[in-house]
């Protein structure tokens, strides 16, 4: 096996634990949220439960993508490798079977690893470590999907809303395939943790939002609307982005009245997700406080979007907008109201639930570490490199 996965012993095995120490993970992973749209971060979004989770934990300040394209970052979270490393450097690209990932060692300590909802995987294997998988993906899983079957999913006024390049094509206040399936992962996840469950829980929840399409719920849509927000370098960008054949392919000729429609949909689509957030998170603590448990709870992205910053759309480019993203953890054991600068990787994400867990997920071929550390103070240095990659095409 690629990697070496350290396992706890035998003697520690949480099904034998009479002490019931090892805690109930959830981790809320959406899709596309730069991490400078947060409440956290100013005033241009509002999200009352992120900031409540920061106060009741720590907050990643710092905290990057490995690869600011879906795929590629969610299979180097699941590995905590870089995407070179991996081979998974597309959307129609796909982890191998025979690739460890960091729910491995949660499985062998006795945890239900559960995924509800979004992950993207792509092909054969839809599991990945995941013992049990709820509601399934938005996107294609095959290599090559059909434009035809894409478009009866998502129906032809949103079928190229989806992608980058068609992203600004609908725009506004309304429902969408995703802001449907956003709700279905919620009720999914809801109903999971309404019910007793004999083994310990790990539980990711994928949410598809607030990836474009940029419609949201009408109400918060005409909120931020009204506040006509759009980030600073809309009207400056420099010289060389338009030197540059990558990034000027990701400018786009948008006139001031839709760039503050999508940044409004954008923001509202983040509210809601907030609103979900914080839902799932309290019926996660709820469920952990009937059945005895310890719970530790979080909350990051994939990468980032753009979102009109330099005239620029979705990802694919390693300003901040596109692969600083949020990370914040919480729980038993976890600091209240701690802010971490030392910059961290979407890859520490792993092997950091592994080592709270009570067990480790590492090796030479592991690229990222647990943060441990410095949740506990022991590390404090600020210098620490991290690195996300893209493949030109």
């Amino acid at each position: 096996m690629i990697g070496t996965v350290r396992h706890v012993p035998d003697r520690l095995r949480i099904g034998d634990d009479p002490m019931n120490t090892h805690p109930d993970i959830l981790l809320i992973l959406s899709d596309q949220h730069a991490a400078c749209y947060t409440g956290l971060e100013g005033n241009a979004v509002d999200t009352p439960y992120l900031a409540s989770m920061a106060r009741e934990g720590t907050e990643f300040a710092s905290h990057y993508t490995s690869c600011p394209l879906c795929v590629p970052a969610r299979m180097s979270f699941l590995s905590g490798r870089l995407p070179t490393k991996i081979g998974v450097t597309g959307n129609n690209h796909t982890l191998a079977e025979t690739d460890p990932t960091f729910l491995f060692p949660l499985v062998e300590a006795g945890y239900e690893t559960v995924l509800i909802g979004r992950m993207h995987f792509i092909g054969k294997d839809r599991r990945h470590g995941f013992v049990r998988r709820i509601g399934g993906d938005m996107t294609p899983t095959c290599w090559a999907p059909q434009r035809k079957t894409v478009g009866l999913e998502r129906g032809s006024e949103f079928a190229l809303t989806f992608a980058t390049v068609g992203s600004l094509d609908t725009v506004g206040g309304g429902e969408s395939p995703a802001r449907r399936y956003d709700e279905m992962v919620m009720n999914s996840a809801l109903e999971y943790l309404s019910r007793p469950h004999d083994k310990p829980q790990l539980i990711v929840v994928g949410t598809f939002g607030p990836h474009s399409p940029y419609v949201a719920d009408k109400a918060l849509y005409r909120k931020y609307k009204s506040r006509g927000y759009l980030p600073p370098s809309f009207d400056d960008y420099p010289d060389y982005v338009a030197e540059n054949k990558w990034l000027r392919s990701r400018i786009k000729d948008v006139d001031r009245e839709k760039a503050v429609n999508a940044m409004a949909a954008y923001l509202a689509l983040i509210e809601e997700s907030d609103g979900r957030i914080g839902r799932i998170t309290e019926a996660f603590k709820a469920y952990a406080r009937r059945a005895g448990h310890r719970a530790v709870y979080g909350y990051t992205s994939d990468h980032g979007d753009m979102i009109g910053a330099r005239r620029m759309y979705g990802k694919e480019t390693f300003f901040e907008d596109s692969v600083r993203v949020p990370f914040i953890l919480a729980g038993d054991g976890i600091p209240a109201g701690k802010v971490i600068t030392t910059n961290t990787s979407i890859m520490d994400i792993g092997p950091t639930l592994c080592e709270l867990a009570g067990t480790r997920y590492e090796g030479r071929f592991v690229d990222g570490s647990s943060l441990v550390p410095l949740l506990d103070g022991q590390i404090s240095s600020n210098k620490r490199p991290v690195f996300s990659q893209i493949i030109e095409r």
